[in-house]
């Protein structure tokens, strides 16, 4: 079971300190320079997180965090998992963690760090917390790009949590982006459907265990706040908000609380926002707002940073997406799947292939999206390929498929918002979806008896030759 050392942000900020994986940057220009430092840092293999504080035209004191799981190191301390444990599969070793997964409840406590100031009604006004310009040709500044999105289903009272960007409009407005499919737009639509506005908790700072939960793949009706709980090895403390009865984590930087009224009674021009393929996917359009009706924040609040960009994993490198994916199509009963990975823009799983059309039938269960979004690009491999291999991969894509018969166009595949190749005329109408394909890269069933024999040795007999070499071979 997973345990995190530390209880909140600045205990995290302190390990951090520790490791000598914190700078502070002091004086930077939050009209881009802060996104800038940002990127370029964070390109960097082995970087540190950066604190800034002492922005530009805010008060000391009110900083950003930024690059603050982009290391597999710092997402594993995250996750609750030893930075310096050993492992030779880490989709393996996630998903026989989450094959362990307990829920583990919040619990309601009355009063927090998070509550030590307080506006409420017209004493709202965000615009004193640091709200960059992030990428050159962004549509406004964005408070909220690493937040923790609190939200309850109005049928069965499960809580959720997500991750979407929020816009600073004005002091009392915010601008809230989600995509179609994800569950917090789902439960917002339940409340528009009964001509409701939903009521919202949003975090801009807090434990980054909670960001990790946020981000995983849980099957709707999974509060992530059992998830964060089961992450940390105890339960997450939260206090029943005042205004609309969520649970506010009770050791945030900042949180507000407020409802997003129905599309037609309010809504403002939103972005566009630079996102992590590279691109501005999306064109600036109405979107939803919050309202704000209270601002809860710590002395000198932190603001989590994560702005997308492209060779930045923004969102920390562990593979919990694949791990899910692997956990459910074993949960199936297709253990005959062996490992999953990825090489370069393919999703590669290798399979034990034991009768006709099981390659298709697992291929199509990854493409309906159980466990993650479907992928763009699926290549099923036999189980003598690594696919996270780009040789081993590269050459069974080159040496066991035919294009006429193993390479399988699936239309109308569920894609993101982000997806640049999303044509404008099917954005306007918000059909967000794309095709992909199938490359059956296995040796054909029919005559896979007759399939030339690779020269690679097998792993037994290269097992014998190692164990009798291997002195020799380490030396090497």
């Amino acid at each position: 079971m997973p345990k995190t050392r530390h209880q909140d942000l600045r205990d995290f900020m302190k390990i951090l300190e520790e490791r000598n994986e914190l700078r502070v940057v002091e004086n930077a220009d939050p009209e881009l320079e802060i996104g800038i430092l940002t990127m370029m840092v964070g390109r960097r293999k082995h970087h540190p997180s950066l604190l800034f504080d002492a922005i530009k035209g805010y008060r000391k004191g009110f900083r950003i965090i930024t690059n603050l799981i982009t290391t597999e190191a710092r997402n594993r301390l995250a996750a609750g998992i030893e930075p310096e444990l050993e492992v030779d599969n880490m989709v393996e070793f996630l998903a026989g963690l989450l094959k362990e997964y307990q829920p583990v409840k919040p619990t309601m406590v009355s009063d927090g760090p998070v509550m030590s100031s307080k506006m409420v009604g017209d004493r709202v006004d965000l615009g004193i917390f640091p709200s960059p310009l992030w990428h050159e040709f962004d549509g406004g500044r964005y408070i909220g790009t690493g937040t923790v999105v609190l939200m309850k289903d109005p049928e069965n009272g499960f809580i959720n949590l997500g991750t979407y960007r929020i816009q600073l409009h004005d002091k009392k407005t915010l601008g809230i982006s989600i995509s179609p499919g994800h569950h917090g737009g789902i439960i917002r639509d339940k409340y528009w459907e009964r001509g409701l506005s939903c009521p919202v908790v949003i975090s801009f700072g807090h434990d980054p265990t909670l960001g990790v939960a946020a981000d995983l793949p849980a099957s709707y009706g999974e509060s992530e706040l059992d998830y964060a709980g089961w992450l940390r090895g105890r339960p997450v403390e939260v206090i029943e908000g005042p205004l609309t009865g969520l649970p506010i984590p009770s050791t945030s930087e900042l949180v507000v609380e407020g409802e997003i009224p129905p599309l037609q009674v309010e809504s403002r021009v939103e972005g566009p926002f630079g996102e992590f393929g590279g691109y501005y996917s999306v064109e600036e359009r109405p979107q939803p707002v919050v309202r704000v009706k209270a601002v809860y924040f710590r002395e000198d609040p932190v603001i989590d940073g994560r702005p997308p960009y492209r060779g930045v994993r923004h969102d920390g490198p562990l593979p919990f997406n694949l791990a899910f994916l692997l956990k459910t199509l074993r949960d199936l009963g297709y253990h005959d799947v062996r490992k999953i990975g990825r090489v370069g823009a393919f999703l590669v799983v290798s399979l034990k292939v034991r009768y006709a059309g099981q390659v298709r039938q697992v291929a199509d269960l990854v493409m309906s999206g159980i466990g993650m979004r479907p992928p763009k690009y699926l290549m099923m491999v036999d189980e003598d390929i690594d696919p996270d291999n780009f040789e081993d991969v590269m050459w069974a894509f080159q040496s066991r498929v035919d294009p006429e018969d193993s390479i399988h166009l699936v239309r109308n595949r569920w894609t993101s918002l982000t997806d640049p190749r999303v044509p404008p005329e099917k954005k306007a109408v918000w059909d967000i979806t794309s095709s992909s394909l199938i490359i059956d890269a296995t040796r054909p069933w029919g005559w896979r008896d007759k399939f030339p024999k690779p020269t690679e040795p097998s792993k037994n007999t290269l097992n014998k030759y190692y164990v009798k070499w291997k002195s020799f071979l380490d030396s090497l």
